[in-house]
């Protein structure tokens, strides 16, 4: 009998208040996201310690951008050597920097500083909130963990966009501090450090004891069942470190580089679709195009919308497949992107009466958000879990985060100084363009894993892209198909090649 059988409230309850710290976190990176389009109009309306130029409102929000791809640098050097609850209190420190900063802040200088801190907290927390909660949840809890972190982000951005418009710039900058102090908080004295990184610093003592605690039974008496769980972890873990391989080793195949390949595009290009630009200026873009809705009412409808949509996300993922719902939110993103595009060109550009449809952009928008939230938001994590073996995502994740990090660092740098010179139908058609690209290299590109396992997977794609030999060592091979996958991102959506070894 498994100890989820033998305790499962106990269980739960103990992997609940380790993950507490991480899922308060997520609350906090919604709201950091969700600051700028509520700040920036209090800004701009002069209720706030200053009023910033246009330019310095650009670099206010890229800034934060720049920031995210630096913490994922960071954190994936100390990852490693600090331990996985170390690495994630950076992320409360920073957080309550950024709102002390932003409170504090008489010029704009202060608030980029505060903006860069903000999204290198955001980039170490994206980056290893899951596989923390990978690493110290059951099966059967990991999918429902995960999933409320996910849920979590586009929460805080209601919050952010319902709280922000209501109260001063002053206000809505300490609202998030509390929350940050007490994830830090819960970190320090409730979260537990992960079974895994205990056996790979050789601390297999402190593995049952910690396993004991997170399953809900007393260290003196674990039970069979986390001692089973606790050496298959050392294993797991003994495994992997025989299997080390430089990274030209872990992408030297050609289903290798091809699943690197797929899940650098359709991660990496989450900016160049559009979605960072739309959520960092969601009240400016409806203020430019005078929609008849109160552009902050419009902006909270819509992340309200993301996040039903990351829900029924959830549902669609394992019936319409991940190809198909991947690329047909894309082309809908299109879609909607030609739409704005279409907009401004006619009112701006060739002078047209848009009278009658001052509606369109708030229409174009809201299938954006949705589509997002089915699409590129959700199934690119997936593919990474599904298509990468394990050692390879230590690699790809971090490139792919990082090149979203600089790409939006350089589009929503230039979106407002472009539209405000050139028009918004620029940046917006080159949006519908890239969505229409992605759409065209996923039907074309990405697999289909939907009912396959792990294995199964890395089998298909041996068998349609590795043309030559394997020359890596064998342990190496093996590992792709042995090994206890550690992130998982969407319940059902993966599953562990070896569930439990009888040790």
């Amino acid at each position: 009998m498994s100890t989820d059988a033998q305790s499962p409230w106990r269980s739960a309850l103990g992997q609940v208040r380790s993950c507490a710290g991480v899922l308060a976190l997520g609350l906090v990176q919604g709201m950091a996201i969700g600051w700028s389009s509520p700040a920036l109009a209090k800004l701009g309306g002069g209720r706030g310690p200053f009023a910033p130029s246009l330019d310095e409102i650009t670099w206010i929000v890229s800034l934060f951008d720049l920031g995210c791809g630096m913490g994922v640098i960071v954190g994936a050097a100390v990852f490693s050597h600090a331990g996985r609850r170390w690495t994630l209190l950076v992320g409360p420190t920073t957080f309550s920097a950024w709102c002390l900063l932003t409170y504090f802040a008489t010029a704009p200088g202060y608030l980029m500083a505060a903006r860069a801190l903000a999204g290198a907290g955001q980039g170490m927390c994206m980056s290893f909130s899951y596989i923390y909660v990978g690493e110290v949840a059951t099966p059967k809890m990991r999918g429902a963990l995960i999933l409320t972190v996910t849920l979590l982000l586009p929460v805080g951005q209601l919050v952010a966009y319902v709280v922000g418009p209501a109260v001063s710039y002053w206000t809505q900058a300490l609202v998030p501090l509390p929350i940050a102090v007490l994830a830090g908080l819960l970190m320090v004295f409730v979260m537990e450090e992960t079974p895994f990184y205990l056996a790979m610093r050789g601390r297999h003592d402190e593995v049952v004891a910690v396993l004991a605690r997170l399953r809900g039974r007393p260290s003196v008496d674990p039970g069979a069942d986390v001692c089973r769980e606790a050496r298959a972890v050392s294993a797991a873990v003994e495994q992997q470190q025989r299997a080390a391989a430089s990274w030209r080793e872990t992408l030297q195949s050609g289903s290798a580089r091809r699943a690197a390949l797929i899940v650098l595009v359709e991660s990496g290009a989450l900016a160049l679709v559009g979605v960072t630009t739309v959520l960092a200026f969601t009240q400016q873009i409806f203020e430019q195009a005078g929609t008849p809705v109160r552009p902050d009412v419009s902006a909270a409808v819509l992340i309200a919308i993301k996040v039903g949509m990351v829900l029924v996300s959830m549902v669609l993922i394992e019936r319409l497949g991940r190809r198909l719902q991947l690329g047909l939110g894309a082309f809908t993103n299109s879609l909607a992107m030609l739409g704005l595009a279409s907009f401004f060109l006619a009112r701006d550009g060739m002078g047209a009466d848009v009278s009658s449809v001052q509606w369109l952009p708030l229409v174009c928008l809201v299938l954006f958000i949705s589509a997002t939230g089915i699409g590129v938001n959700a199934v690119p994590q997936v593919l990474m879990s599904e298509l990468l073996p394990q050692r390879a995502k230590a690699i790809v994740a971090p490139v792919a985060v990082v090149i979203v990090s600089l790409t939006s660092f350089g589009l929503n740098k230039s979106f407002m100084l472009v539209g405000k010179k050139y028009g918004f139908h620029i940046p917006f058609g080159l949006y519908a363009i890239t969505n229409l690209l992605v759409s065209i290299f996923t039907f074309v590109m990405v697999p289909e894993t939907k009912g396959k396992s792990l294995a199964e997977v890395q089998e298909m794609l041996v068998g349609r892209f590795d043309t030559k030999p394997d020359t890596r060592p064998a342990s190496v091979q093996i590992k792709a198909k042995n090994s206890l996958e550690l992130t998982y991102v969407f319940p059902n959506a993966t599953k562990t090649v070896v569930e439990e070894e009888d040790l």
